[in-house]
């Protein structure tokens, strides 16, 4: 049941949020989370994905997460990102890993074909995140039924954005009360990114399919359908991110906005200023600046940005275009700060180029 589907847009989102405000009449905030709970749960089974999975990994990252806050453990919290990062790389790249081996190394290992859950690169990420802030000790011990929520919230379950757990945990015992402005703008952002995945998103998806499905393509048919295909994957993740961000404000839950126009951008470092902005903040934070800290030197720096543009390529994809990608853009990233050193000048596209 995808964002821009009929059933979404005029049976579920429409009783969840007509059940969700009568219950105000009981002024009962533990309610409304229970029902939340409850269409959070049906949304995911609406994929066919298996509960017990999602349930397993939502104790055991509550329970480690309690005991991580208690006793500061780097053990626990290295226990507990194997069971996350673990889990997502096992099913998400073992069959590239085994077609990578296949080809290279001659073996002739069977692919495992795991589903990877839905969701499942997103919640995970949310999950490290919990876990790396009650190491550091910017988490709360939160009770049980706020952290399901957190963990199953529907508006930004699929493809995201990555919310941290204190952008809704804190927010859900006033969430129930109906505020006209925020139900009018989580319309329009709603509106807007629908717009986007129906009326742009998907007749260009279409059009970048006829273009390279053609047996013997011609490079301006492959380059049309590169170019086509490249506005759809901003149009589609960009609309579904504006619909999770606007169902959310029906909630009274006002999230960060997740892209900036990014191609409007002037150079790379400003296009990841603006692209993917919860993806981009986590990295930086959770990644990037575990290996580089200020006062080091060009070459740490360089090491540090490689290697978080390989793993935000990885995460993107399991396959070889993917990793490509990201230490492509890692590698921009190192000449824009190299040249920043040695230079006053900022390196802009002009505007309108851009």
């Amino acid at each position: 049941m995808s964002f821009a589907s009929k059933e979404y847009i005029f049976y579920f989102l429409p009783i969840t949020l007509l059940m969700f405000y009568s219950f105000n009449i009981f002024k009962k905030p533990i309610i409304n989370k229970i029902w939340l709970i409850i269409v959070s749960v049906y949304f995911y089974l609406s994929f066919k994905n298996a509960i017990w999975f999602l349930v397993f990994t939502i104790f055991f990252n509550y329970f480690i997460g309690k005991a991580i806050l208690k006793t500061k453990s780097v053990f626990l919290l290295y226990i507990g990102l194997v069971e996350n990062v673990g889990l997502l790389f096992f099913i998400k790249y073992t069959d590239f890993i085994i077609n990578l081996s296949n080809r290279f190394l001659k073996s002739e290992i069977s692919f495992l074909s795991l589903a990877l859950p839905v969701g499942m690169s997103f919640y995970v990420f949310r999950f490290v995140s919990y876990l790396f802030d009650c190491y550091k000790g910017k988490a709360k011990n939160y009770a049980l039924l706020d952290f399901c929520l957190y963990s199953l919230y529907f508006p930004i379950f699929i493809m995201g954005p990555i919310a941290r757990h204190n952008d809704i945990i804190p927010k859900l015992n006033n969430f129930n009360c109906f505020n006209l402005d925020n139900f009018k703008k989580g319309l329009f952002i709603f509106s807007i990114g629908l717009t986007k995945k129906i009326l742009i998103a998907n007749p260009l998806l279409e059009i970048t399919g006829q273009a390279l499905d053609l047996t013997n393509p011609a490079p301006i048919a492959l380059l049309f359908g590169a170019f086509t295909n490249f506005f759809a994957f901003y149009f589609d993740f960009s609309g579904y991110s504006d619909m999770g961000i606007g169902v959310s404000l029906l909630f009274n839950i006002d999230l960060k906005d997740n892209f900036n126009s990014p191609y409007k951008a002037r150079n790379i470092q400003d296009y990841w200023k603006r692209w993917h902005i919860s993806l981009t903040k986590f990295l930086n934070e959770y990644l990037f600046s575990s290996i580089f800290k200020p006062g080091n030197s060009a070459f740490r720096f360089c090491v540090a940005t490689m290697v978080t543009f390989f793993v935000s390529g990885l995460w993107h994809g399991s396959g070889v275009n993917y990793i490509l990608w990201g230490l492509i853009h890692g590698f921009c990233m190192c000449i824009i700060a190299i040249t920043a050193l040695h230079s006053t000048k900022k390196y802009l596209l002009p505007k309108f180029a851009a």
